[in-house]
């Protein structure tokens, strides 16, 4: 197909009203209202990270269970965006209705998927929402059909198809994130920035391809530094792109974890911080729920499963965590507000 056709953490593995809903996304999605990065005015300046926060869905295939109660978690936390794992109809449509950005991460298990589970995907989306797509996750780390993909395969046999495929439909194509902390994060994202400029034409790259980032961090760390060190390795490369965090929190695991004060501490003061020029639509924290949206996981992945604990939002079907509360709490005045405007008593 001619593109030019139209102008310490290594990989792992009660709703509110619609109109409602929309007032709030229609605030605070003013960071997010384009693809495109642009010069921040004096207003976008001043945008913090919770004007451009969501969540990753439970992190199953189709987005998890109990999908009413993942959305209403996301609206009570003023949430504008989701991050799902080949969403189902369902999720993606009921999602939308409660004006959540949908980031699509797509999950291939071999190269005979690329093409089918992508216009599936493309198919779901119709009428529904621009495709936002995430082409896989933590490349450097993770095995594609068991096997490890160089940048420049990666490139050819996935990423190439799924910008082919999407890019006439009006949507846009995440590259995907590398494994934070992991030894070869910055050369593989190098090596595959470079395969991308090598592949795809440049006005194709700057309409429709945007950069997904993974930012995890230590207590006392600045998390944008992180951010601001990949957008300029990107930048120098394929020029400025759209930042997409499709999961952010602390570096954390079942056996080194952070008390909850301390959990609630960190991620408000990163909640506050301004975003100042980088180009972040989307900063989704990891995770909504694990247990309690998922099924009981296979005795190889019992390990994983209680990893994916330490980071979730809820824990318990009719209880929430001290970081739960704490960014509702903020979100409060922000829903007070969207009610009045929205007429809502």
């Amino acid at each position: 197909m001619d593109l030019h056709g139209r102008g310490e953490r290594f990989s792992r593995r009660a709703l509110v009203s619609g109109s409602f809903a929309g007032a709030v996304a229609g605030l605070l999605n003013c960071a997010a209202a384009s693809f495109r990065p642009s010069a921040a005015s004096g207003d976008e300046a001043s945008t913090t990270v919770f004007h451009v926060h969501g969540f990753h869905a439970a992190p199953d295939r189709g987005g998890g269970q109990r999908v009413d109660q993942q959305i209403a978690d996301m609206q009570t936390l003023a949430a504008t965006s989701a991050t799902i794992i080949l969403p189902t109809e369902e999720y993606l449509g009921k999602a939308v209705d409660a004006r959540l950005r949908v980031i699509t991460r797509l999950f291939f298990n071999n190269f005979d998927d690329v093409r089918s589970i992508t216009e599936e995907q493309l198919a779901m989306h119709r009428g529904v929402q621009t495709p936002i797509f995430q082409v896989g996750n933590e490349i450097d780390q993770e095995l594609f059909g068991g096997i490890s993909l160089s940048p420049e395969r990666f490139t050819r046999d996935v990423f190439l198809p799924v910008v082919q495929a999407t890019r006439d439909r009006g949507g846009l194509i995440l590259i995907p994130p590398m494994g934070p902390g992991s030894p070869t994060e910055y050369p593989y994202l190098d090596q595959l920035l470079r395969a991308i400029k090598a592949t795809i034409p440049a006005d194709v790259i700057e309409e429709s391809v945007g950069l997904t980032i993974h930012n995890y961090f230590y207590q006392g760390q600045n998390p944008l530094d992180r951010v601001r060190r990949i957008y300029q390795q990107t930048t120098n490369i394929l020029g400025p792109l759209p930042i997409y965090i499709t999961e952010a929190g602390l570096y954390q695991t079942r056996t080194r974890f952070y008390p909850d004060d301390v959990i609630r501490d960190e991620i408000v003061r990163y909640v506050r911080m301004p975003l100042g020029d980088l180009p972040i639509r989307v900063n989704n924290w990891w995770v909504i729920g694990n247990r309690v949206f998922r099924g009981p996981p296979l005795p190889e992945h019992v390990t994983l499963f209680e990893d994916f604990e330490t980071s979730a939002w809820r824990k318990e079907p009719d209880a929430v965590t001290p970081l739960y509360a704490a960014v509702s709490n903020l979100a409060q005045p922000l829903r007070r507000a969207m009610r009045e405007r929205a007429g809502i008593r």
